[in-house]
């Protein structure tokens, strides 16, 4: 695990079911993504360093167009929510779609007809819900056309409520100056937070804590 950021750029990540984005007081985004395996049990995520954070990843059944949680992460998903709200009750998850090992094609072929999206779409919701997710993240990275890109566009219309233009960036080793600058680069340019992939990369929660202090906010 480590504390650094080498990856930076600007990013549209796109938040909800049709609700909210920043209902907290403090009107930023302070996110942060984690997956099972990655080195970092749940209970041990320390929330009080996030407003929102992104429970990865959720999977495309291809053979039904619906959304589906492998039976590894069962367990961990549905405890997701309850888990991180015990120590910041106000924070708030999200379901993470695909990422970056996902069936690009898969997608792409969801994604051209209106009955297989809508599957997908009333799918998404459902599982978000029923698993106590206050929102859905789609994470399709890297689409294969330009028929993918505008279908990427009919899909967040129907499941995501607003675009949060955010900063992305990765830990990777302990640079703190370097998460001072990313965060302040955030703020001179008035967008609306950062998130960071992935929070088992912080040793010490050194890195997060830098952030969130950076951004002038405390919890």
């Amino acid at each position: 695990m480590a504390n650094s950021v080498t990856l930076f750029s600007i990013i549209f990540s796109c938040f909800l079911l049709r609700q909210l984005v920043c209902t907290n007081s403090q009107n930023v985004i302070k996110g942060g993504y984690w997956f099972k395996n990655s080195g970092l049990a749940l209970n041990n995520i320390d929330s009080t360093l996030f407003t929102h954070l992104f429970c990865a990843f959720a999977d495309l059944n291809p053979q039904s167009n619906q959304l589906i949680i492998s039976p590894e992460n069962q367990d961990s998903f549905s405890q997701f929510t309850s888990t991180v709200q015990r120590k910041n009750p106000p924070v708030k998850t999200f379901l993470s779609i695909a990422g970056g090992s996902a069936n690009k094609t898969a997608y792409g072929i969801m994604a051209r007809q209106p009955n297989s999206r809508k599957s997908f779409i009333d799918s998404s919701i459902r599982l978000a819900r029923q698993l106590g997710f206050h929102g859905l993240d789609l994470d399709w990275e890297s689409p294969l056309s330009a028929t993918d890109m505008t279908n990427i566009g009919t899909i967040d219309k129907h499941i995501f409520f607003k675009r949060i233009i955010c900063i992305s960036f990765i830990y990777i080793h302990h640079e703190i100056q370097s998460v001072r600058n990313k965060v302040n680069y955030v703020k001179d340019r008035g967008l609306l937070g950062y998130f960071a992939w992935h929070v088992a990369g912080d040793q010490n929660w050194v890195l997060s804590r830098t952030a969130s202090q950076t951004w002038g906010v405390s919890f």
